[in-house]
């Protein structure tokens, strides 16, 4: 089957006939019931439309004016059959949006590429340009970041402009908006800044002379121009930012002609501005509602340009329209797209007058007017349809292996939730995107190398099958980090604590196996020299504790120390006690400790007579009795210390005259 789009009338859609040849299974997610941010891979307006395949291609169809198909034709023609926009080899496309004959699509290298027509600097430089072309900076910008989201827009008159979002944080802007600052041809920062308190700004939105933002907050800014009371309040344009909601909790904007959208977290849908056809929903049209008011039902998704109604997506995957309908009736109250029952959308898109819809089977539906066979082939009916073949919509299931990002630790991939089963299933580890990306692995499991440290880590899962489309699901794994060691433990010492004995260390391994160093420590200080497993004790350790820790160390691992439990070595005895003085009764006798190593301990006396304690002789001073003549007197030193084993030594005996 061709890329060319098969077209019937809504009715026949309806029914599910009409269809000349069968479209290929698609294996898609099914995660599109919460209310969630645009995925802005669908987008039209009054002219073109133009989308994203699960690969990043960008195709279009519709008016091709000033190239802005981006398929390298410059010549204006309606083109009817989706045709490639083909981005830089390497590059895959991550968004699209569109305006007055302008295409424009941000890659994964975070760069905006534009086709079609340049009269404002919208697309940057000069002049139209008919492949998609990567935007430039002015020279103001120092050091242009990342674009991480971008939107543009016709302005009503003075051409066009397009904002982007930076990885920064920061918004760019280039071209020209209805009561905006002077035409630019590059993009350049943003003036002024969003109000202190806002938050960080998660997605922008281009209107034809306005710009939205929603922040980390939960809230909705915007600026510019305000006709209609499209930015609440009066129809004063806003020169600083504006806060549209009153309950936070936002998550996605539209902007349309003279009303501004938008989608809470809860489901909520609300507007301000315009409501001439009934485009904010409530049921009371009026000319403008200067303050929100919230639409009936619960949404998941919302999608508008530039244009009189808002389409809304519920999450049973039915869309709505919401003001100026297709065939330019309006509607006070959500009405169903003509011709939708049945189908089951988990991505919407919409210009002014024209709905696109990508349903969970991967094909992508248009509805609305046929103004220059944006929809496809034939003739202007109100509502027409096509079917797109190309691919599906890349699966938003995880993927993402549980658990850090680490040298050594083996990683194994999601397989995805996808509908019908592929079966077939291939990965591709990555460090790097773009062009200069390295495959590191294609298993489901991959485990970084030491050498791999600090890269970024990404991961690719590709379904395929018979009659399925091959499909994609690119995910951001982490950077790598310090691998870490299992195994190992403290070390344990064996030996006998004492002054001239050896130690003996010894440590469980670890895995990976590491470089094991060693030092000895004596109360907490390192001993110089003691760097081995074997320690023999000195006289210095004496009445101390003695540790041993080790360092385990390995490329690309988190190096670990850990200590044995202390050993306390005992006192040591460097002389024997002595004893000085006449041996004969009435004689005094002086005792002496003797020479010790024992830091922190005390020491008691003891008087011994043939053996025998002598009570009361507690002192180095004795004074020879008459129980004493004839008899041998010796002394006992003992030194002592709290949690030390005690050391007592006896010196040489003194006989005592008869």
């Amino acid at each position: 089957m061709t890329k060319r789009a098969l077209l019937c009338s809504a009715a026949v859609i309806a029914l599910g006939a009409g269809l000349v040849a069968p479209v290929p299974a698609v294996a898609v997610p099914l995660d599109f019931v919460t209310p969630r941010a645009a995925a802005k891979t669908l987008a039209a307006n009054f002219s073109h439309a133009a989308f994203l395949d699960a690969n990043g291609g960008v195709w279009a169809s519709g008016f091709q004016k000033d190239g802005a198909l981006g398929d390298g034709v410059a010549a204006e023609s309606s083109v009817d059959d989706p045709v490639a926009a083909p981005l830089p080899a390497g590059v895959s496309g991550t968004k699209v949006d569109v305006g007055g004959d302008v295409t424009v699509v941000l890659g994964d290298n975070g760069v905006v590429y534009g086709a079609g027509r340049n009269d404002a600097g919208q697309l940057t430089g000069t002049g139209a340009k008919s492949t998609l072309t990567a935007f430039t900076w002015s020279p103001s910008v120092v050091a242009p970041p990342a674009i991480v989201d971008v939107a543009t827009a016709d302005s009503s008159g003075v051409g066009g402009h397009t904002i982007a979002l930076g990885a920064d944080g920061l918004l760019y802007e280039t071209g020209a908006r209805d009561g905006g600052p002077a035409a630019a041809t590059a993009l350049q920062l943003f003036s002024p800044s969003l109000p202190a308190g806002a938050g960080t700004p998660t997605s922008v939105v281009a209107g034809t002379g306005d710009v939205l933002v929603v922040t980390d907050t939960g809230r909705l800014y915007g600026i510019g121009s305000n006709i209609t009371s499209r930015l609440g309040g009066d129809w004063v344009d806003a020169t600083t930012w504006v806060r549209l909601d009153t309950t936070a909790g936002v998550v996605a904007a539209v902007a349309g002609y003279g009303h501004t959208s938008w989608l809470t977290s809860t489901g909520a849908l609300y507007g301000v501005g315009s409501d001439a056809h009934g485009q904010l929903g409530n049921g009371d049209p009026k000319a403008a509602s200067s303050t929100p008011v919230q639409a009936p039902g619960v949404w998941t998704g919302i999608a508008g340009e530039g244009g009189d109604s808002t389409t809304a997506l519920t999450s049973a995957g039915a869309v709505y329209v919401l003001g100026r309908q297709p065939d330019f009736s309006d509607a006070t109250s959500p009405a169903l797209v003509a011709g939708s029952a049945g189908l089951v959308v988990s991505e919407i898109g919409a210009g002014a007058t024209t709905q696109l819809m990508r349903t969970v089977d991967g094909k992508v539906y248009g509805a609305g007017q046929q103004n220059f066979a944006q929809l496809g082939s034939g003739s202007n009916p109100i509502t027409s349809w096509r079917v797109q073949d190309d691919q599906p919509t890349v699966a938003t299931a995880s993927i993402l292996p549980a658990g850090p990002v680490q040298v050594g630790r083996t990683l194994t991939a999601g397989a995805g939730s996808w509908v019908p089963a592929p079966a077939t299933t291939t990965y591709e580890w990555r460090y790097g995107t773009g062009p200069g990306s390295v495959v590191a692995g294609t298993s489901q499991d991959f485990t970084p190398l030491p050498a791999d440290l600090g890269k970024d880590l990404h991961l690719l899962v590709n379904v395929s099958g018979a009659d399925l489309v091959p499909s994609s699901r690119q995910a951001d794994v982490g950077t790598v980090l310090p691998g870490a060691f299992t195994g190992g433990g403290n070390p344990v010492v064996a030996g006998t604590n004492g002054v001239g004995k050896k130690l003996t260390a010894s440590v469980a391994a670890t895995v990976p196996a590491s470089a094991t160093t060693w030092q000895w420590y004596r109360d907490n200080a390192a001993i110089a020299g003691a760097t081995g497993p074997a320690y023999t004790q000195v006289r210095a350790d004496a009445g101390r504790q003695l540790v041993v820790r080790t360092t385990r160390a390995l490329t690309g691992y988190v190096s670990v120390t850990t200590g044995s439990v202390a050993r306390r070595v005992p006192a040591f005895s460097t002389s024997r006690p002595t004893i000085t003085g006449k041996a004969r009764k009435g004689s005094r006798l002086v005792a002496s400790k003797g020479g010790w190593s024992a830091y922190g301990h005390t020491f008691t006396v003891r008087w011994y007579r043939n053996g025998k304690l002598i009570a009361g002789a507690t002192r180095y001073g004795y004074v020879v009795t008459k129980k004493d003549k004839g008899r041998t007197l010796t002394v006992r030193v003992t030194a002592k210390r709290a949690g030390w084993p005690a050391v007592v030594v006896v010196s040489a005996g003194k006989r005592i005259a008869r």
